[in-house]
């Protein structure tokens, strides 16, 4: 009787534990609001896992249309990938246009000018360890270049992330 007696008592305090939290859960599940920016690093897992900007999400150019589909086509996105150089973040911003997002952004500096600019300002932060030899080469932005996609500043870019909440 008293092994029952106990039994029933360890199961009651752990439902007692357990239950509050599942309801926890499922109610902060029905508040979960929808975003209000994604910045989506477009590079690789590898290179993503290394340095990128806090609050940016990883979505691999390959797997961009599969991820996108999901996605409220009113929030803005702003896509980047390495510096300069690379013309993934411009790529894979000309194929959401094409997907019907409204606003649709490259920020074409990329991890690169981020981790740059934050030696010297605190508030563009880097996550990762940022070992890769690329993040310390300076590349300026080409002269007189036309895009086709619209180009955003690393400082718009901050601010955009400030204002949904993100940095």
């Amino acid at each position: 009787m008293k092994y029952f007696v106990l039994k029933n008592l360890v199961v009651a305090a752990t439902l007692s534990l357990l239950l509050p939290a599942c309801f926890r859960t499922i109610e902060e599940t029905k508040n979960t609001k929808a975003p209000e920016l994604y910045v989506v690093n477009v590079l690789s897992k590898e290179l993503y896992d290394d340095a990128h900007i806090k609050g940016s999400i990883h979505v691999d150019l390959d797997s961009l249309e599969t991820a996108a589909q999901t996605w409220d086509k009113k929030t803005p996105v702003i896509l980047y990938c390495s510096n300069y150089m690379c013309t993934a973040s411009s790529h894979a911003a000309r194929e959401l246009k094409k997907m019907g997002f409204e606003k649709v952004y490259a920020f074409e500096g990329g991890t690169a000018e981020w981790f740059q600019l934050s030696k010297n300002d605190p508030s563009y932060i880097i996550e990762g360890p940022a070992a890769e030899s690329y993040l310390s080469h300076e590349v300026a932005a080409p002269e007189h270049e036309e895009h086709d996609v619209d180009i955003i500043s690393a400082q718009d870019l901050k601010n955009k992330m400030r204002s949904a909440g993100l940095l």
